[in-house]
């Protein structure tokens, strides 16, 4: 496959031609191969019908050599059609994910949910509040319309970076490194595809190889390894020269095979616990060697892409080399779990403690490569993590990279802003600026106008930019932040937490940040709170409300604030340091029941007017 990277970024209508055409071509292919698999299949279980006929002719009346001869090579055409069978279930397999991926590609760029698998992943407690405040995880979340990544390493590591805002150097190249790739759009799905074939996740071979080897503290079973393994040879030598009988020399042979026996017996769990660690199933190895050779590939100049190229590649410490001296050890390692390969394993296990002498190779390469293995899948997990942030790129090429500058004054800049969730025809952009310290955004306007949505699209997009991935706007430019919401609240019959007492939890919480950072120089906290203190009356939670804004001005936070008290922003004490912005909404009283639309756009000032009474009577409670 072609996966030199074009040099022109696509535009949408041509990012969504060429899924469509690539998803085409792969499932016609997947079923190409499907098709001459299912002819492979009958023609094994022919070709063993036939066998077993000649074989019962060489033994039967008609006894001739001929008909052995005929049943050996029908055997062995049996064997040559599992193989290829094999190999062509592979590239189905192979096909239809890339199938797979350009239409979860497709439903990403329409935001058609319910076709885009979600990923599974732990959140970590401190950060679960934020998270569910914008959306970060789960269903229709930003992970689930970013998350390209297939090793548990990768997904992994994609979380991270949006939970926690990178240093601004560490953007920088991870941006140039998306840049690069965001046109590469084959380049991509060959490391999606490889990841997913992989169908395993690294932490047990991680387990294995950063741990004791198990023969070192079996010093003994290296000599018994060389008399066991030598018995039964040197008594088949003698015996064939004439030194001893052939009853004496088959005899020894057979007392050598029982001891092999034995020992199988007693050391077969905690060996075959080793391969499985080492090779989960058939073929692994050579799956990761291919995906290195992959990054050994990349084109591009960033940093990061050249870092990739470097840990797969190096001669000293490189994947490549590493892995191609372990996949011979766990090819015949994986000999015991295979049907085709029984047969071998069994004589060469008894008559020379096969096993050991895997094992053997197997503790050398762990010995020599332990502590490369770590930093080798940490690349792997990088790798995919910036595929998925590059992938977002190119299908949303209206969207910019944002400009993270530590001289900017503290604060953002956003124009024509929008929810990264949203799909491009129903997204409404507004220009938004946050900053600087001193001030504070207040947001007001009617239920359901884009209060919520706004704040969300705010932190998402500041979460996007210090991941280094794209932002949903024409222009960004912003200090680096710290992120700090309270937008969705939760109360707590069981904890006895009211709705009001559970918000004050969590405005403490950013209050008590905003203390922390004061006088850091390197980042500012941005707050967003939505419709703060719901829960007690209208003059108590503007009172409240009021302090909590003057601790944070007090602090050199940074924020925007949603209300429906538009008497803060004529407050003496926020006057100076409130900007007013509001939405609005129409509202059709010719018809019944009546509509109220919304635009969605945001205008300076506070809002006039209220939506509540006409809801009342939309629902139909007048």
């Amino acid at each position: 496959m072609n996966t030199d990277i074009p040099a022109k970024p696509l535009s949408i209508a041509e990012v969504a031609k060429t899924y469509r055409d690539r998803s085409e071509r792969f499932a016609h292919q997947a079923a190409v191969y499907a098709n001459a698999a299912g002819w492979l299949q009958r023609g094994y279980l022919a070709l063993l019908v036939l066998a077993i006929g000649c074989f019962m002719q060489a033994t039967g009346v008609y006894a001739a050599a001929h008909w052995l001869v005929l049943t050996l090579v029908l055997l062995a055409a049996a064997v040559v059609a599992v193989l290829v069978e094999r190999q062509l279930q592979y590239r189905r397999r192979a096909n239809e994910l890339f199938h797979l991926s350009n239409e979860r590609g497709l439903a990403g760029m329409r935001r058609r949910w319910e076709d885009i698998p979600v990923p599974k992943i732990e959140i970590p407690e401190h950060h679960q509040a934020q998270a569910k405040d914008l959306d970060l995880f789960g269903p229709a979340s930003l992970f689930h319309l970013v998350c390209r990544a297939q090793t548990f390493q990768g997904v992994l590591t994609l979380r991270d970076w949006l939970l926690e805002p990178a240093e601004p150097a560490v953007v920088h190249q991870r941006r140039q490194a998306v840049a690069e790739l965001s046109t590469g759009l084959p380049f991509r799905q060959e490391i999606e595809v490889r990841s997913a074939m992989l169908g395993t996740a690294p932490q047990s071979f991680l387990d294995w190889v950063e741990g004791e080897p198990i023969l070192a503290k079996r010093t003994w079973t290296r000599r018994l390894l060389i008399v066991q393994s030598t018995i039964p040879i040197l008594a088949l030598m003698a015996a064939s020269v004439g030194l001893v009988s052939i009853g004496a020399g088959v005899g020894t042979m057979c007392a050598a095979c029982l001891v092999n026996l034995i020992v199988t017996a007693f050391l077969a769990g905690c060996v075959h616990d080793v391969f499985r660690k080492a090779a989960p199933r058939d073929g692994i190895a050579r799956e990761y060697l291919r995906l290195f050779e992959l990054a050994a590939r990349l084109p591009g100049t960033s940093a990061m892409v050249a870092g990739f190229r470097h840990t797969a590649t190096d001669p000293t410490s490189g994947a490549i080399r590493g892995l191609r001296g372990l996949v011979p050890v766990t090819t015949f390692g994986y000999s015991c779990r295979d049907p085709f390969k029984t047969a071998l394993y069994l004589p060469l296990q008894f008559l020379m403690l096969w096993d050991l002498y895997l094992l053997l190779a197997l503790e050398r390469w762990q010995r020599r490569w332990r502590s490369h293995c770590r930093r080798w899948f940490e690349m792997l997990g990088e790798l995919e993590a910036i595929s998925s942030l590059a992938s977002l790129a190119q299908e949303n090429p209206q969207w910019c990279f944002p400009e993270l500058d530590e001289q900017y004054p503290k604060g953002l800049d956003a124009q024509d802003l929008g929810h990264p969730l949203l799909a491009d025809d129903v997204c409404i952009r507004n220009d938004v600026a946050l900053g600087p310290p001193g001030k504070f955004l207040l947001i007001s306007g009617s239920n359901m106008s884009g209060k919520s949505t706004l704040l969300r699209a705010i932190g998402l997009n500041v979460v996007l930019a210090q991941a280094g991935g794209p932002v949903c706007a024409s222009r960004w430019t912003m200090s680096p932040l710290a992120l700090a919401t309270v937008i969705r609240i939760d109360d707590s019959l069981v904890d006895g937490v009211s709705l009001f007492l559970a918000g004050l939890y969590r405005i403490k919480d950013v209050t008590a940040r905003a203390r922390e950072m004061v006088g850091r120089s390197d980042r500012t906290l941005v707050y967003l709170l939505d419709e703060p203190l719901q829960g007690t009356n209208a003059r108590e939670r503007r009172i409240v409300t009021r302090k909590v804004l003057g601790l944070l001005l007090q602090h050199a936070a940074i924020g925007a604030v949603s209300s429906h008290d538009v008497e803060l922003a004529d407050d003496a004490s926020l006057a100076v340091a409130c900007i007013a912005a509001h939405f609005q909404e129409t509202i059709d009283r010719n018809c019944r029941p009546i509509r109220i639309l919304f635009d969605y756009k945001l205008r300076c000032g506070t809002a006039t007017t209220t939506d509540a009474l006409e809801l009342v009577e939309l629902v139909g409670l007048e």
